[in-house]
């Protein structure tokens, strides 16, 4: 937390950024063009970015697709990266 505090500072975004706080509702009005967001605080914001940074892909889940088995290319998580994928290349 403290690095992600510096970057925030060291940018000047400590006054445009909430941390550590539950978001229970997003919901963007697309009228006025802001998310009008609620916390579990009762805190109410609108803004118009919202970047949610909860951190579930260092878990990695794979769902259930029907006929992946079938699939011949390269299979990973993304918190998994494989750095030596290629994407344009063809098989």
């Amino acid at each position: 937390m403290a690095y992600l505090k510096e970057v925030c500072r060291h940018h000047g975004l400590l006054d445009k950024i909430r941390l550590n706080s539950e978001l229970i509702s997003a919901v963007f009005d697309e009228q006025m063009g802001l998310w009008q967001l609620l916390t579990l605080e009762g805190h109410t914001f609108s803004t118009r970015h919202l970047i949610a940074a909860s951190g579930p892909l260092n878990r990695p889940w794979f769902p259930a697709i029907a006929g992946i088995d079938l699939f011949r290319g390269q299979q990973f998580h993304s918190s998994q990266w494989d750095s030596t994928f290629n994407a344009e290349k063809k098989e």
